[in-house]
């Protein structure tokens, strides 16, 4: 049950996270530092915010992050986490985390690279004053490119996992822009697509042997 009750907190703190990048972009920084705070004692996984939203601020070529996730397939041929264990990068519990076996999958990495793909050929077409694309375009490319170079570590995803969320704001703003254009037809089919892969994925997620009672 103590398990159980970790994912919940961290399940919390990352929708929290997901207001407080709301709340930066839009300037309202004390209600990002109070929303950060929160996240943070819920779960440490928040903290990586602080250490990469410095970097998605000031480090603006979209180029270089369309290609971070490309250098990051290093992961699948080498784990970085030992490396980190012997560095002391990390705490020295989470050697049990090494020890067990399995790893990430693929499908936030190839579906994180469609959608930055679709962005980085359309980019000029996709602008509005109420919503930063550049910024939101910035942190799925962090959460795709941790996802393939920590991949072989799976208490690593929970970062993938906190930066791929935002791509739950990013994906319909970004095609509903691109509905607007002459051919707009073909983003209409596209977003079904999207949508139709999702809802089956959903499905496919909801695995009896995940749903356990408690006695």
């Amino acid at each position: 049950m103590y398990r159980d009750f970790t994912q919940i907190r961290y399940g919390l703190s990352c929708s929290i996270v997901y207001w407080a990048i709301y709340f930066f972009t839009k300037k309202r920084y004390f209600a990002f530092a109070f929303s950060f705070v929160l996240a943070f004692l819920l779960h440490n996984t928040a903290l990586i915010i602080i250490i990469l939203l410095p970097l998605c601020y000031f480090f603006k070529n979209r180029y270089v992050y369309l290609i971070a996730p490309f250098v990051c397939l290093i992961g699948l041929f080498i784990n970085p986490f030992p490396i980190l264990l012997s560095l002391g990068g990390v705490p020295e519990h989470m050697q049990i985390y090494f020890n067990e076996e399995g790893g990430g999958g693929m499908v936030v990495s190839v579906i994180g690279m469609a959608i930055m793909m679709i962005y980085a050929v359309f980019y000029t077409k996709v602008k509005s004053e109420n919503f930063d694309f550049d910024m939101y375009y910035r942190l799925l490319a962090v959460g795709v490119s941790l996802n393939l170079l920590f991949i072989q570590a799976s208490i690593f995803q929970r970062f993938s996992y906190l930066f791929f969320q935002f791509c739950v704001l990013f994906l319909p703003n970004m095609l509903a822009e691109l509905q607007k254009m002459k051919d707009k037809y073909y983003f209409v089919l596209l977003h079904f697509l999207f949508n139709c892969f999702f809802v089956y994925y959903g499905i496919k997620l909801i695995a009896p042997t995940l749903i356990r009672p408690y006695f």
